[in-house]
């Protein structure tokens, strides 16, 4: 069974195949999988995730871009208003239901 990162990340790479998908939960924001892979081939680490503080991750997305690699930072905020891992079950069913 997959985590819920598992799966958002697969919901989002799915949307978005050609950029980084990095997830906004707490205070950073994480890669995870292949593309922590992707960018740890270019700034270093080991790991199934790929980490940068959150208030420095605009910087970090400058950056990227000046080494061809497009990321798309994915928001979403739980019912406490704190940034966490988006609930793609429920993205998918309201998508589903709009149709």
């Amino acid at each position: 069974m997959k985590t819920r990162i598992e799966k958002a990340y697969r919901f989002y790479k799915s949307q978005y195949p050609s950029q980084i998908a990095m997830f906004r939960i707490g205070d950073k924001c994480s890669a995870y999988l292949e593309d922590a892979e992707k960018l740890q081939a270019v700034f270093g680490g080991s790991g199934s995730s790929f980490s940068v503080p959150a208030d420095t991750v605009y910087d970090f997305i400058r950056e990227c871009s000046t080494k061809n690699l497009a990321v798309r930072l994915v928001s979403c905020r739980n019912h406490d208003g704190e940034f966490d891992v988006p609930d793609v079950e429920t993205i998918e069913n309201e998508r589903n239901a709009d149709y």
